[in-house]
């Protein structure tokens, strides 16, 4: 297993060239539309990999990172086009098919998830989950921290949905399958949001 060292601040990972510089070799998607409370879709032609920044991470997450060292407060939730047609391509068909409807959920989620892990480390790069639960299905929501001068953001790298709710235990089996997460210095939390002041 490794050993995660996050320095004393917030630990940066040099990771490989952003999906945002290469050059768009993937068929024109629809791009993420904000303006409206939850996320839609704009059928327009677009790079894949063009992004898209849906919210700051709130207080729950600000703490939760930094209980364990790391530093979120200059980062973004982001999304790309590039993610959702990954989740389309892994998450698109069958009984639990991903949806549009199902993309407008994701800024609720991690505003408010019913459970979350922060700071798994999973091919050398800092990871979180979040956990949302709604009656027939629990959907899960993956992120990467990017943090360089040309990228500061929790970037979306997966999301799909299964049939049911989840505790902790089994978050965290999902998390590790096959062996392929440490999560020794991650921070589980449960009830996301729910602070005393009602701060979500």
């Amino acid at each position: 297993m490794m050993k995660p060292c996050f320095p004393r601040r917030f630990l940066r990972w040099n990771a490989a060239p952003s999906l945002i510089h290469r050059k768009a070799v993937l068929s024109p998607a629809p791009i993420f539309d904000f303006t409206n409370p939850g996320l839609s879709c704009i059928n327009k032609e677009v790079n894949p990999f063009h992004k898209t920044t849906i919210g700051k991470p709130r207080k729950w997450l600000l703490e939760a990172a930094a209980d364990i060292g790391l530093d979120y407060s200059e980062l973004s939730h982001e999304v790309t086009n590039h993610f959702k047609e990954h989740v389309a391509k892994r998450h698109g068909s069958g009984a639990l098919a991903m949806t549009d409807k199902d993309f407008e959920k994701i800024p609720a989620i991690v505003r408010n998830p019913d459970l979350a892990i922060i700071g798994t480390v999973r091919k050398g790069e800092i990871r979180n989950v979040y956990a949302k639960m709604e009656p027939g299905a629990t959907y899960l929501y993956f992120d990467k921290v990017l943090d360089s001068n040309h990228n500061k953001a929790l970037r979306a790298c997966t999301y799909f949905k299964i049939s049911k709710p989840l505790d902790m235990e089994n978050l965290v089996r999902i998390v590790n399958m096959n062996g392929s997460s440490d999560l020794s210095r991650a921070k589980k939390v449960i009830a996301a949001g729910g602070h005393p002041g009602g701060e979500v």
